[in-house]
This record gives structure tokens, sequence and C-alpha cells, in this order.
């Protein structure tokens, strides 16, 4: 199968297509586990992700992440955003109170990711 990809001047260039155009699923799997890792990258957001994870499943409302991280809500609010984007945190909206929990499932993978090749076969 081939595929026509523009150039200049109106002219077409044939390329054919190969196995990284489709499914190319474990350099996608990699850049999540990058942008997780970006995103624990900065002293601000692994503090909030530690606070969680000791909060347990329930989390903790923003009021008191605000109240134990000791930022102010904007810097705040954008380290929570970063988070979740990346998968990291949920946020649920209970009244007028949104509470922000660690996402287990992604977190499981990025440290079995983290861990699967861990002193290279060694007992």
């Amino acid at each position: 199968m081939r595929d026509f990809i523009p150039v200049r001047k109106g002219k077409r260039k044939k390329r054919r297509l190969t196995s990284t155009y489709f499914g190319d699923t474990r350099n996608i799997v990699v850049k999540e586990f990058v942008a997780q890792l970006s995103a624990l990258g900065q002293s601000g957001r692994l503090v909030i992700f530690r606070l969680l994870v000791r909060a347990g499943p329930d989390g903790c409302c923003v009021d008191e992440i605000k109240r134990r991280v000791k930022m102010p809500g904007s810097t705040l609010s954008h380290h929570l955003d970063a988070l979740t984007r990346c998968g990291l945190l949920t946020a649920r909206r209970a009244g007028r109170f949104i509470y922000y929990a660690v996402n287990w499932q992604k977190a499981v993978k990025l440290i079995r990711f983290m861990t699967e090749d861990c002193c290279a076969g060694q007992g």
C-alpha cells in the first residue's frame, strides 16, 4: 500500500507506509510515562502527589491540600491540573468542593514500568 505526501509546488512524493505509522503502542506508552515523570519532576508537584498518596483512595479537598503544602491557590491549581492531565490524579466534585486523589491504576503502571527490568534478571 502506498501513500502520497504533498510536496511544494504541487508535486507529490511517493512514500511506502510502514508499521511505524500504525499501532506503535510502545512509543505511545513510553510518552505517557515521560509525561508522568515530567509532571513529578517538579518539587511542588511531587509534594502534592506524596500528600495524596498518604491520603489514600478518598484523597483530599483542595482547601486541605492548600493548607498542608502552603502554596498560593493559583500555583496549586496549576500543579493539580498538570498532575491530572498526565493521568496521575483524578478529581471529583462533592457539592462545592473538589477532591483530588491518586489514580492508582496509572501510578501502579508507572511504578511497574520503572521496575520491570530491575536487577537485570539477577535474583
